[in-house]
This record gives structure tokens, sequence and C-alpha cells, in this order.
């Protein structure tokens, strides 16, 4: 048995409306939620940024920007954050198997003229 919500009749299970005062039955239906604006997040930014300078670092807030756009559902701030995370892991990729080849060429203890480092390719570029 239910009973109506503004008059307080007794209603049949099936009613969808009352019968006395015509009232519905149905619960309200909550109102649809307002999207969200979609933008960048100041952690996808810094995630970005971060990639070029410190990969790791660039890594690190660009994965947890990513968790953070698919939460929200932000499918423009996940999209920057990916780009931030691919290129961290590339940039982070180069630097790692850098180092392991000049350090293997340091221990077989041949000289080289050049080691691959992001400071120093940033200023032979300016300079």
């Amino acid at each position: 048995m239910k009973f109506c919500t503004r008059c307080g009749s007794e209603l049949l299970d099936a009613a969808v409306i009352c019968p006395k005062c015509g009232q519905t039955t149905e619960p309200p239906k909550a109102a649809p939620k307002e999207p969200k604006p979609k933008t960048y997040s100041a952690l996808s930014i810094v995630g970005f940024v971060f990639a070029f300078l410190f990969p790791l670092a660039g890594l690190i807030c660009s994965i947890l920007a990513f968790k953070n756009a698919q939460v929200d559902e932000n499918v423009r701030c996940k999209s920057f954050a990916k780009a931030g995370i691919i290129i961290s892991a590339v940039l982070l990729s180069i630097e790692v198997i850098s180092n392991l080849v000049f350090g293997i060429l340091r221990a077989c203890q041949i000289e080289v003229a050049y080691h691959f480092n992001y400071w120093r390719l940033f200023f032979d570029l300016l300079f």
C-alpha cells in the first residue's frame, strides 16, 4: 500500500496519479547536473612544463593530473596530461639510455667527447 504525498489518501500499488488530488506518485526526478567547465588543471600544466625541464617530476605530475581528469571526466585536461606523460616518458628514456651508454663507455675507458644532458642541450641551442 502506498499513500499520496499531498493529501495522504490510500493508493493502489500500481497507481501513478492520486484519484483525489491529482498528485503524481512518482518521486520527483533530480535536476540534471550542470557540466563542469572543461579547462586545464594547474597540475596538468605543471606536468607538461616539467616534462621538458625535469622529466621525472613531469611524469609524476602528468600521471596525477590524468587520474584527476578521469575522475572529473575532463577530456581536455586528460589529453593535455596524456601529452605530458608521453613527452616525459620519451625524454626520461633518452636520458636513461644516454647515461647507461656513457657509463658503459667510461667503464671501458673509452673517452667520450659529448655526454647528452638536457641543460647542456638547452644552452647549446640558445648560444
